[in-house]
């Protein structure tokens, strides 16, 4: 049993219609459950507690809307996804894509036999000895 957390940007708009979208993603790619213990969130290294948080101190958007599913204490099944982020919002979506490269996401799964991994956006999990983390850095949404 091997989870296997994949975490992804997904992002769409037309100049001609002004929709579109700009999500964030979790999927879990292995063969077994993956629980998660954590979910860090920053925002040019500094941590951030909420969406709205990240959103309104860092100049993305005053009043924020969006839809947003808890992935920080989640039991993500074998080839299942969430979404922990997602925006239609004309000026949201495109200030969201310009900063993407500032926010910076970090999970720590472990298997249901507590073999535990870190990974981020850039999707190469590494071995965890365990999932701890300083409670002034845990996102909690």
């Amino acid at each position: 049993v091997w989870p296997r957390v994949i975490i992804y940007r997904s992002f769409n708009f037309s100049e001609d219609t002004k929709e579109g979208y700009f999500k964030y993603g979790v999927s879990n790619h292995g063969t077994g459950p993956a629980v998660i213990k954590y979910a860090k969130v920053s925002y040019l290294e500094k941590p951030v507690k909420s969406w709205s948080q990240l959103m309104i101190e860092n100049d993305i958007h005053k009043n924020p809307s969006f839809t947003q599913s808890h992935i920080s204490t989640a039991v993500l099944p074998a080839n299942y996804t969430i979404e922990p982020l997602a925006v239609t919002e004309e000026e949201q979506v495109k200030k969201l894509f310009e900063h993407n490269g500032n926010i910076s996401i970090e999970l720590c799964y472990c298997s249901v036999y507590e073999d535990c991994w870190l990974t981020d956006k850039e999707n190469v999990p590494r071995p965890a000895e365990s999932c701890k983390i300083d409670e002034n850095e845990a996102f909690r949404q």
